[in-house]
């Protein structure tokens, strides 16, 4: 059973997440900081990390704290970011790497949970997933 590690910053959300990751036989690991990810992520290397953008700046923007945390964690696993943010919208996600897979919200629940498949099939391959995946 594939792990994903869930950081979403929305309690209704995430468990909305939480149950239809569950739903589709993943294993959820709830956390609430990027330490508790990479805490996490010594236990369980091969997990993929579900996250919605950093929330310690509500900037448009994507900050360099936020680049530099996702950039750090997608050299570990494969990182699915969710964001309202509008860096998503203008495709600067680009920028974060291959193992970075960016769902723009507002998002149908499908494109999350095939985010999430994608990023566990290309793991299990030793692949890099990508913004296109």
């Amino acid at each position: 059973m594939a792990r994903v590690l869930l950081c979403e910053h929305d309690p209704h959300l995430g468990r909305i997440l939480m149950e239809a990751l569950e739903d589709e036989h993943f294993e959820v690991l709830p956390c609430t900081t990027i330490e508790d990810i990479e805490c996490a992520l010594d236990d369980y290397p091969r997990a993929i990390v579900l996250t919605d953008s950093w929330t310690d700046s509500w900037q448009p923007d994507l900050s360099a704290t936020e680049r530099a945390a996702m950039m750090q964690l997608a050299g570990r696993t494969i990182v699915v970011v969710t964001t309202g943010r509008a860096w998503a919208q203008r495709g600067a996600a680009n920028g974060l790497g291959p193992r970075v897979i960016v769902v723009p919200k507002p998002y149908d629940l499908d494109a999350v949970l095939d985010a999430v498949q994608a990023a566990v099939t290309e793991q299990g391959r030793g692949g890099r997933a990508g913004p296109g995946v």
